[in-house]
């Protein structure tokens, strides 16, 4: 069905967005194919993540195999593992001290204040 898979190995120690791109893009690539079941999503999931992926994977579902859960279930533990806690007073805080650049546009200005 699929022979190469374009996506590159994800890095587990990139920021939690840019898991969440890493994500995206294996579903885009799980979409050019023709159809997929979930249990073959998770398989082909595991096998493209790389050797540290998956080790993380693999901890972070046990005491349960990874190829065991669904592909969702896998991309629920990673994200919840790598998205940082938000901490309501150090949000304020930050959201109070932002002020717009004289030469800032207003588009990065609002995606200043959304991160």
């Amino acid at each position: 069905m699929m022979d190469s898979c374009p996506v590159e190995f994800l890095n587990i120690h990139n920021s939690s967005r840019e898991i969440e791109d890493y994500f995206e893009r294996f579903e885009i690539w799980c979409l050019t194919g023709k159809e997929m079941k979930a249990k073959k999503k998770a398989a082909h999931f595991l096998t493209v993540i790389g050797k540290d992926a998956y080790s993380l994977v693999k901890n972070l579902s046990f005491p349960d195999s990874p190829i065991s859960l669904p592909y969702e279930s896998l991309k629920k533990l990673l994200l919840s593992h790598v998205q940082p806690v938000k901490l309501d007073a150090a949000q304020r805080a930050k959201f109070h001290t932002l002020v717009r650049k004289e030469n800032q546009d207003i588009r990065q200005f609002i995606v200043e204040i959304q991160s």
